[in-house]
């Protein structure tokens, strides 16, 4: 399959169209070759490029786009334009798979959802698209909760932060958006949820939500979204006609660390 076939298919799975107005999901770089080898990562990188180039990957499949502002020059000297430049060298196509991937049915939301073991995953409201509300089969702690999280999404459980509404916090209603879902805090208030599980969150962010009586689990924007990889890799692999190879990034890491 060439570049161009991918990319089609790519668009046409992701549903490129529901992208937000600012988004820039799609290709951001494009060579017109056969594809024997894709690699997907959540962030593009100098360190994810210099793993490309050392596995012979034709494509890198990102959720966070390469290019969210037009390019006037590149110079070779700057590091970002460096890696870039590295692409063009040898000819590594990437593509941005971002909010659309969000909002879409089996992309990075309902993918937590099931990480999380809820059942009756629904639309959180009529108002957006990307959060979601499930269910717990019974009320448990808060920190219980963040654990299973933590062990089901592989995540260090120091690099989460709870907010509790009260000291003996029990959840089972609970609200979700991968990345910075704090725009919809209220939207989960309104909807009586008892826990929004989100990344990105603020002082007055938590201290709002938990006047009313809503938990707060941060998980921070790389431990909400590295799934995208494992769940990318899946739909590449279910494709019909697939005739290359497609490896998980190794070398990407949360740039925080905890103590």
């Amino acid at each position: 399959m060439n570049t161009y076939e991918l990319i089609k298919k790519l668009n046409d799975i992701t549903h490129i169209d529901i992208q937000e107005e600012w988004d820039n999901s799609g290709p951001q770089l494009s060579f017109s070759k056969e594809i024997k080898k894709v690699m997907v990562t959540l962030d593009v990188n100098e360190t994810v490029v210099n793993e490309a180039v050392e596995n012979d990957v034709d494509m890198i499949i990102s959720h966070h786009p390469l290019i969210f502002t037009p390019l006037k020059h590149l110079n070779d000297e700057n590091v970002y334009d460096a890696f870039i430049l590295k692409l063009i060298d040898n000819k590594i196509s990437v593509y941005a798979s971002h909010t659309n991937f969000d909002q879409i049915e089996g992309g990075n939301n309902d993918f937590l959802g099931k990480l999380f073991g809820l059942t009756d995953v629904t639309l959180l409201s009529e108002e957006e698209s990307f959060s979601r509300k499930g269910k717990l089969d019974e009320p448990i702690a808060v920190e219980d909760f963040a654990n299973r999280i933590a062990d089901n999404l592989g995540l260090n459980p120091a690099s989460i932060r709870i907010a509790k509404s009260k000291e003996d916090a029990k959840v089972q209603n609970i609200a979700w958006c991968s990345g910075d879902g704090t725009g919809f805090l209220f939207n989960a208030v309104k909807a009586g949820m008892d826990c929004f599980v989100t990344g990105d969150v603020k002082y007055h962010q938590s201290a709002f939500a938990t006047e009313f009586g809503l938990n707060i689990i941060d998980i921070g924007h790389y431990g909400s979204e590295y799934c995208f990889i494992e769940n990318m890799v899946a739909m590449l692999e279910n494709l019909s006609d697939k005739d290359f190879d497609v490896i998980k990034v190794n070398s990407l890491k949360d740039p925080f660390t905890y103590i």
